[in-house]
């Protein structure tokens, strides 16, 4: 039997956090953690937060998605990211990919693309650079 992923999800709207966990407990085999921000998350789980897969949201008060995959990765921590935003815009989606983001997903969003995205990304090989590559449907905020 596999292990359960262990998935971290932070967002400091506290609706959409227990939406997007929700989304996430009903696939099979995942453990989902919700923060409410990522000063929570660091003083939970330390600035190397032993998980398989961390999304997060961009704007946020405290620390934005960008300056949280900062912290995670300064010390080389190759966690796969998956940001989470409204922005859709190409601008938006290149400085998320100039900083590391593995995946990008636009709100709304539906069940089955959550799923789709967190398979993809939990597939992949983290030393692979191509994992950080977003084709054109990504970039275009279409899926």
């Amino acid at each position: 039997m596999k292990t359960p992923s262990k998935i971290v999800v932070v967002d400091d709207n506290a609706e959409t956090l227990e939406t997007i966990c929700l989304m996430i407990r009903s696939m099979n085999n995942a453990e989902v953690s919700g923060f409410t921000s990522a000063e929570e998350l660091f003083e939970t789980m330390g600035p190397e937060p032993d998980v398989d897969l961390i999304m997060c949201d961009w704007n946020m008060p405290d620390k934005t998605g960008l300056e949280t995959l900062q912290e995670i990765r300064k010390d080389g921590n190759l966690t796969p990211f998956i940001m989470v935003t409204a922005r859709n815009d190409l601008d938006s989606v290149l400085e998320a990919r100039k900083f590391g983001v593995n995946l990008y997903i636009s709100k709304p969003f539906s069940l089955n693309e959550l799923h789709q995205k967190i398979r993809w990304v939990m597939n992949k090989n983290p030393l692979d650079t191509s994992n950080l590559a977003f084709s054109d449907d990504f970039a275009c905020g279409n899926t």
